[in-house]
């Protein structure tokens, strides 16, 4: 599926196509992609100001925008120089600071 296609008027014309939407049908599959593309940008919204500001980020928060843009490209591993990835880098520094200077 071409997803540079993918938008709100594509969908509902390749369902006009079908008849109706039905599971499995190609507009259903375009909307459930369509979808996981709008919540991986909107979960990247959420992180890329903390990004920009060097605020830290919750290895939840780095955690959840990996799993959805993820899930947007169709299961492959987002690449290095994705928001995800700077994410989960940056927590993932953030937490080996915390173990290290913790007290028991």
């Amino acid at each position: 599926m071409n997803t540079a296609k993918v938008n709100p008027q594509a969908i509902s014309e390749k369902a006009k196509e079908e008849g109706s939407p039905t599971r499995g049908s190609e507009s259903a599959n375009m909307q459930s992609q369509l979808t996981k593309e709008m919540n991986a940008e909107a979960a990247k919204k959420e992180v890329e100001p903390k990004l920009a500001a060097d605020d830290p980020i919750k290895p939840e928060e780095a955690q959840k925008v990996q799993s959805l843009e993820q899930k947007a490209m169709g299961g492959r591993r987002p690449p290095a120089d994705s928001v995800s990835a700077q994410a989960q880098s940056v927590a993932a520094k953030a937490e080996a600071s915390r173990q290290c200077c913790t007290v028991y």
